[in-house]
């Protein structure tokens, strides 16, 4: 007797996890380059961009900087899409990138975007890992990169202390500096 063909899913490659090319980064310089393109889309839309990298972050990273530059340029993207634009409060929204050692653990870096928005809940979910969309593949692999980097995403939402109608959406990648086990 024929076998039936195979489904999808026993037809498809199991793929691995990202690839990770760690050596010697200056993931504030490369971020830098990779945000600045950025500030005139920004800019266009009234949006305000802002991007700081900490004194105490070390000039030479032993990460993977394309992924995590590509990370970061991704996840800011979508934050320039769902920020508030021309709110009555102020002419525009706000994003800000900030660089920094976790928690002063100089053995993790981390990498928050803040934007006066709401990202859907369905981004949200994708960064989580569970995403509904094809549109949000593109965020599952950022969760993808930054687990291949041993780290960790956080997404929080909260409202603004001062106007209960505002809300904020925070993101934080967390990655080690060094692989596990060095």
């Amino acid at each position: 007797m024929d076998e039936p063909p195979p489904t999808a899913a026993q037809s498809c490659p199991v793929v691995e996890a990202v690839p990770i090319r760690r050596c010697a980064s200056d993931l504030c310089a490369q971020l830098t380059r990779t945000i600045e393109p950025l500030r005139k889309s920004a800019q266009d839309a009234e949006i305000g961009l802002s991007f700081r990298c900490s004194k105490g972050v070390p000039a030479s990273l032993n990460v993977d900087g394309n992924k995590l530059a590509w990370v970061v340029k991704t996840l800011v993207e979508n934050a320039l899409r769902y920020v508030r634009r021309g709110t009555r409060i102020r002419p525009g929204g706000i994003v800000d990138v900030n660089i920094g050692l976790a928690d002063g653990d100089t053995s993790r870096l981390r990498i928050e975007i803040s934007t006066d928005g709401l990202i859907p809940e369905s981004a949200a979910a994708a960064l989580s890992g569970a995403p509904t969309r094809a549109d949000e593949m593109t965020l599952a692999l950022v969760r993808e990169i930054v687990e291949a980097h041993s780290g960790s995403i956080d997404v929080r939402t909260s409202r603004d202390e001062r106007d209960d109608d505002e809300l904020f959406t925070r993101i934080a990648v967390v990655v080690p500096l060094a692989p596990k086990g060095r």
